[in-house]
């Protein structure tokens, strides 16, 4: 329990691009000394978000901000604000670390899934989808049939998640790019 003088120290933070507008969400229980891990990691070519390395080296320190979203005084409760944080970040934009939007429980539950495809072909006009698995795992699939029954999702929430309406279904986030959908929406 802290006391009153005690200034809290643990929260949640955004690193955050601006030239591309991407965050990336993360937890720690000293937040100045995560702020300086997390620039040093970059610097030196070595953080553990690929993308985000991969932005940093091309836009430079210049074009990343980071800033604390919230103090957590209760740091038993860290990783459950990370994860409502990271959700309310993938509800108004994108996000590098997204699976820290799944839950552990979507995790375990998924590898466990050993999935069974249905014999017969998706209709002729299925849609095409793409989805990340809450394993991370990018998955391009013909029509919502197959993988709702593989993966015994639910189809009319797994289709709300890949037209944005919904952030994830069962730890399934939407894959698809922005590029992507700006490609869409030209040829419609």
């Amino acid at each position: 329990m802290r006391t009153k003088n005690e200034k809290i120290k643990a929260g949640v933070y955004l690193l955050l691009c601006l030239w591309k507008g991407i965050g990336y969400v993360g937890k720690s229980q000293n937040l100045t000394r995560r702020f300086e891990q997390n620039l040093a990691s970059l610097r030196l070519n070595h953080h553990d978000s690929e993308e985000l390395q991969k932005d940093f080296n091309e836009f430079g320190a210049d074009c990343f901000v980071i800033f604390p979203l919230e103090l957590v005084a209760d740091e038993s409760q860290l990783a459950a604000r990370e994860r409502a944080w990271t959700r309310k970040c993938l509800i108004e934009g994108k996000v590098y670390n997204r699976l820290n939007a799944v839950t552990a429980k979507h995790r375990e539950e998924f590898k466990r899934h050993k999935p069974k495809w249905p014999n017969e072909p998706a209709a002729n006009g299925a849609q095409d989808y793409v989805f990340i698995s809450p394993a991370g795992d990018v998955m391009k699939v013909k029509g919502l049939r197959g993988i709702c029954e593989a993966y015994d999702l639910n189809p009319s929430h797994l289709s709300k998640v890949a037209r944005g309406i919904y952030v994830q279904h069962r730890g399934w986030t939407s894959g698809e790019s922005d590029h992507e959908a700006n490609q869409d929406i030209a040829l419609k």
